[in-house]
């Protein structure tokens, strides 16, 4: 999927977490409607030929596949899409893994007829879906307190790291905690590529909610 970035701009990303070939399918037939309020037609045309071509793509899997499904256009001189492909990368045992230990964020569609089903379809399309590819793959987490734990996260993923009963009440406090943080002990990694975990440096700690 990293190629296909490089040829042409990603414009649809769907991430599967193991759903059948039929609701996957049908998933995508349901965005392809949803994209009929695109704002210019030729717009239109162009995500309905990338949902057309996603469909396809997805009826061909086998099993219950756990992969990332993009559609990808050229763009013309004046910067316009031209004919777009679409691609299914299969996620790696690490990814397979985190998909099972991390909280991803955002609306996960699930089968119409089975919605507590734990298999799940993630969307983003335009400029979303390079943010969200970029940010799975390479974003650099934070770190953040609230009064159930110490999180790390980023704009599309995070995981609970250590428990806690309450945000701490003074600055001696937030020491503590802080100063107790450190790479597996207890912070994790949730990159998508390689096992990075963060290191608390003087940016990227936070404490969210009321003190």
């Amino acid at each position: 999927m990293a190629e296909s970035a490089e040829k042409g701009k990603l414009l649809v990303l769907l991430l599967s977490n193991g759903m059948s070939p039929a609701d996957f399918t049908a998933a995508v037939e349901g965005l392809k409607n949803q994209s009929k309020s695109i704002g210019t037609h030729k717009r239109r045309e162009l995500f309905w030929q990338a949902y057309e071509k996603l469909g396809s793509k997805a009826a061909s899997l086998e099993g219950t596949p756990q992969c990332f499904l993009s559609f990808s256009a050229a763009m013309d001189d004046e910067g316009k899409p031209e004919e777009g492909s679409a691609e299914v990368t299969e996620l790696t045992k690490r990814q397979r893994g985190l998909l099972g230990s991390v909280d991803l964020l955002g609306h996960k569609i699930k089968a119409a007829e089975d919605p507590k089903a734990k298999s799940w379809l993630m969307a983003w399309s335009e400029d979303e879906a390079q943010e969200a590819w970029d940010d799975l793959m390479g974003a650099e987490p934070c770190i953040y307190l609230t009064s159930d734990g110490v999180f790390v996260a980023t704009r599309y993923k995070r995981v609970l790291c250590k428990a806690l009963s309450g945000l701490p009440k003074t600055l001696k406090d937030v020491e503590e905690i802080v100063g107790d943080l450190a790479p597996e002990k207890p912070l994790r990694s949730v990159s998508f590529v390689g096992n990075d975990p963060p290191v608390v440096n003087g940016y990227n700690v936070f404490l969210v909610g009321q003190i």
